[in-house]
């Protein structure tokens, strides 16, 4: 009896180590496909990750490969507008020299012209010279006569009278000539300047015709003096209020002109004209007038592919054309990447790009015309390159970096996953040893198990059984 409750005991015992295994095995086998699924759903994300870093890596070579082609277009643009830009040059060139050709042609035409007048006033100047001695000839011849007929002292009176009378009509006027500067006349923008134009040798220019005009344009009237007044109805409203003679200078001859707040549009050729009742002359002074441009604007543009800096200065406002320089901070002249120059009504604008490699260094944009000059300094700070160099390291480091990160996270977990299975199969392993043939009983078996047919494999339900009460069953 004893023996028969120890077999049933043991037997029962055997079972509940039996069902434990199998539900350990189970459970170690969910535990082992959970494992597998989630190292698979790593490596689908590794190489998720992977795919998505590689496409944006690709994105980004084709960034750059876009950047750069961008880069050579605007390289061919900007060959093409320095071409235009030559092309206008030379326009503007020959426009210029059309214009002054008319000029030419103009001062050519009105000096032909005040030739032939000269030529013209000259002949009747001799014809009536030629008149006047014949007249006295006449006189003279007269008045011998009568001496021989009035007498001695009569005739002697006579005489001298007629001697007064030729030397008065033979007198000839005494030529003078208008004299001016040798060179052309340099001024800017918003000063004033002083023409000359006097009489030589000095001789009161009060009762005589003083008349300033440009050679170039229509409506030339500049500045007329007749008659003792000045006639300001023919003048060119252009030059009015801005325009006037010395009167005090009028006794010695000084018929120079005072042209105020000069302008752009005042640069030309001008002509002084000077009138008495017996002579006249003239002479031609040139003024060419200068702008003093905007201040030099410097402008940090952009790094290029190979790390340099490229700067702009840019200045308008000038005439005639400046020069552009950039100097180091020793004041060595720099090469330029580019240069442009345009003309407007504003005058001409200048452009000049240069790139830089060295920081912590000054550098100069200077525009010079004859005595004048504007500066703009820069210091370049080793930040900028810094910046630029930091940019592009942290942005490798941190692209590669990200593809380290996610290959060692996957590589750990899945290791450490690796390690987790292959202690549970050595812990299987270890416990199959243990094992026996051993067929579970269904009316022992606990309610929310599930037992084979055969009895050799079990599996946990996930609600209770219906089965049969048995007070042996387990609880």
């Amino acid at each position: 009896m004893e023996s028969k409750e120890y077999i049933s005991y043991m037997s029962k015992r055997a079972e509940k180590r039996q069902n434990a295994i199998v539900t350990l095995s189970d459970q170690s086998h969910k535990q082992l496909e959970e494992l597998q699924g989630l190292r698979q759903n790593m490596q689908d994300k590794h190489e998720e990750q992977t795919n998505g870093l590689q496409m944006e890596i690709l994105q980004m070579e084709n960034q750059l490969a876009l950047l750069n082609s961008e880069i050579a277009d605007l390289k061919d643009v900007k060959t093409l507008q320095q071409q235009q830009l030559r092309h206008i040059a030379e326009l503007e060139e020959e426009l210029s020299t059309m214009q002054c050709h008319h000029s030419e042609s103009l001062v050519a035409q009105k000096a032909d012209f005040i030739e032939k007048k000269k030529s013209c006033e000259q002949q009747a100047e001799n014809t009536m010279q030629d008149f006047t001695i014949s007249a006295n000839k006449e006189v003279i011849a007269s008045l011998l006569q009568c001496t021989l007929f009035t007498g001695e002292k009569s005739g002697m009176k006579l005489v001298a009278m007629a001697l007064m009378f030729c030397a008065i009509t033979d007198l000839r006027s005494e030529m003078y000539n208008v004299v001016g500067p040798a060179q052309p006349l340099f001024t800017f923008t918003g000063e004033d300047v002083i023409l000359p134009c006097s009489i030589k040798p000095n001789t009161s220019a009060v009762n005589m015709r003083v008349e300033w005009f440009r050679l170039d344009i229509q409506d030339s009237v500049v500045y007329l003096y007749e008659n003792r007044e000045n006639k300001i109805e023919k003048q060119n409203q252009y030059f009015r209020g801005r325009t006037t003679l010395f009167p005090e200078e009028l006794n010695n001859g000084n018929a120079s002109l005072k042209l105020s707040s000069v302008q752009v549009s005042d640069d030309g050729v001008y002509k002084c004209f000077i009138e008495s009742s017996s002579w006249y002359d003239d002479i031609t002074v040139n003024v060419s007038v200068g702008a003093i441009g905007t201040q030099p604007l410097i402008t940090v543009e952009e790094f290029d592919h190979s790390g340099g800096l490229r700067l702009l200065c840019e200045s308008e406002g000038w005439n005639p054309q400046p020069e552009l320089q950039w100097l180091d901070s020793k004041g060595d002249t720099l090469f330029s990447d580019s240069t442009e120059t345009h003309k407007d009504a504003k005058g001409y604008s200048v452009k000049q790009r240069i790139t830089v490699h060295n920081s912590e260094t000054k550098y100069h944009c200077r525009v010079k015309l004859r005595h004048h000059m504007l500066q703009t300094d820069i210091i370049v700070l080793s930040k900028m390159f810094h910046f630029w160099r930091t940019s592009v390291i942290w942005i490798s480091i941190t692209v590669v970096l990200s593809i380290i990160t996610a290959v060692a996270v996957a590589t750990f977990v899945y290791i450490r996953r690796v390690r987790h299975l292959r202690r549970i199969q050595k812990e299987i392993k270890k416990r199959r040893k243990y094992a026996a043939d051993v067929t579970l009983d269904p009316d022992t078996a606990h309610q929310y198990l599930i037992l084979s047919d055969d009895g050799k494999q079990v599996r946990r339900g996930e609600k209770k059984q219906n089965v049969s009460d048995n007070p042996e069953r387990s609880q």
